[in-house]
């Protein structure tokens, strides 16, 4: 039984405690005796109160009393079972005298009580049953982490999201509609906690074309016969790039993880790039995204929790939400000044100056694709090709054919020394030109008129066909050796 309502009111220190479970009261300094023993091993004197010893855990009380050893002749000794059970029941009323104990009583009650029903288990659908994807064939090509795909009710709730932004009955226009693929890859990114990044080499517009490419050409025969994996390259330019950032962005809201004005600012500061630096620097641009999404955002969060928590434990506040982490993220990563101007200002202003080429600017983490009939990032640069970039004159190609060209469909395709003629030049799509001709976006094709090899673009020609050269009119009435008309001319090209 329990000490009375009365006898607990008068239990204000140990001494009444030991009195009440038949321990002696006053023999709690002798360390000879059993109080005193028992006493000492609880570090309480006969002044000290009962709720110091009653805050402290049954599971902590009775790791203490585990080690008690009774003081007999000639030596001491393990306590008896009544002993043992003594030393319990003091440790029993101090919790019920700091009211953090049950009666006994109330664990008589308990004990004989029926033991509840357990509830039914819910049907639990077989994850065997249930589709999977791999998140290296949708958002990542380095992630090989296979998940659940999600609930159709998830993806539903999602699109709710999105008309609850843009508008009743709207959707997502045609071409940046996400898979149902792609937002469960993004969520479960969010949910675990990590950087809601997406590798834009296998993610965008047409997720389920693009998912039959990767499986397609995301392998390739090495020279033992063994299958090796291939990078996939990034957007080639700004539109695809554009195309594959709208996919993300409605994810991100349809997810309500990021604001769509945050969104649309991060995406229009990468077009000022663009604009401000031109096509020729697009890789550093890309590659600056990429390390800003995959690297910069993780960074900027830690920070931000770090902030946070400390404002908080202060009694003080901040603007980052823990729960919505990502929308102050994508915030801050426009404003961060610094990381832009060293990943993208810096070396643009480098390479569009000519002071370092674009090839030192890029360490291969993010390479761009090639477009269709666009630049080529992977074609062979003067200095691959062991010419000294600077060159003050381009060395003339060792497998011209003297004055003789190429012409195609009425046009020149290379001029009289072997060079190919650059189409976007004549078509007016490519402006940029170096020491006079040289194309910038391919090291080995000039800007000449495929009409009639001229310093203008053919559509600005004023030739209506291709005219025909005034050497070959003279071909063999040069004026000698020293002449520079005739069989012995130098091609002007």
């Amino acid at each position: 039984m329990d000490p009375t309502e009365d006898e607990q009111k008068a239990m204000v220190t140990m001494a009444e405690v030991f009195k009440w479970v038949g321990l002696s009261e006053t023999e709690m300094g002798d360390e000879t005796k059993l109080s005193g023993s028992l006493a000492k091993l609880l570090g309480a004197a006969d002044i000290t109160k009962p709720v110091t010893i009653g805050v402290v855990s049954e599971a902590d009380y009775e790791a203490v009393i585990s080690k008690w050893k009774v003081p007999d002749a000639p030596a001491a000794r393990h306590p008896t079972l009544t002993e043992m059970g003594t030393a319990k029941l003091v440790g029993h009323v101090c919790r019920v005298l700091a009211g953090s104990g049950e009666s006994l009583e109330m664990l008589k009650k308990r004990a004989s009580a029926p033991a509840p029903a357990l509830p039914s288990a819910p049907a639990v659908t077989s994850a065997a049953a249930q589709r999977k994807i791999k998140l290296s064939s949708i958002i990542s090509q380095v992630d090989d982490t296979e998940i659940l795909m999600a609930e159709e009710k998830e993806v539903l709730k999602a699109f709710a999201r999105y008309e609850v932004v843009y508008g009743k009955g709207d959707r997502p226009p045609n071409g940046t509609e996400p898979t149902a693929e792609q937002l469960t890859a993004v969520k479960h990114l969010i949910d675990s906690g990590c950087c809601p990044y997406a590798d834009f080499s296998i993610f965008g517009p047409y997720g389920q074309r693009i998912y039959k490419k990767v499986k397609l050409s995301g392998y390739q025969i090495s020279r033992d016969g063994q299958l090796s994996t291939v990078e996939l390259h990034g957007p080639s330019n700004i539109s695809q790039w554009i195309g594959c950032y709208t996919v993300l962005q409605n994810i991100l809201v349809m997810l309500d993880a990021v604001d769509l004005g945050h969104l649309l600012r991060y995406r229009t500061m990468i077009e000022k790039f663009h604009d401000k630096y031109g096509e020729r620097v697009w890789s550093v641009i890309y590659q600056g995204d990429v390390r800003a999404r995959l690297e910069n955002m993780p960074r900027l969060k830690r920070m931000a929790q770090a902030a946070h928590d400390k404002a908080t434990s202060s009694g003080g506040t901040t603007d980052f939400d823990p729960a919505r982490p990502w929308n102050y993220v994508w915030f801050k990563a426009t404003e961060d000044l610094e990381f832009w101007r060293e990943e993208v200002v810096d070396p643009s202003f480098l390479i569009l100056t000519k002071i370092a080429p674009k090839e030192d600017m890029l360490q291969g983490d993010a390479v761009t694709g090639v477009a269709k009939g666009g630049p080529r990032e992977s074609a062979p640069t003067p200095s691959r090709m062991g010419i000294q970039s600077n060159a003050s004159v381009r060395p003339r190609n060792s497998s011209r054919s003297g004055r003789l060209n190429n012409v195609e469909d009425g046009k020149y395709t290379t001029n009289r020394t072997g060079y190919k003629i650059c189409t976007g030049y004549n078509d007016g799509k490519c402006t940029e030109a170096s020491q006079g001709i040289w194309c910038t976006q391919s090291w080995d094709t000039v800007h000449q008129c495929s009409r009639c090899l001229g310093s203008h673009p053919q559509i600005q020609c004023t030739h209506k066909e291709m005219p025909k050269p005034s050497f070959l009119k003279s071909m063999g009435k040069g004026k000698g050796k020293g002449g520079r008309k005739g069989k012995g001319a130098r091609a002007p090209y």
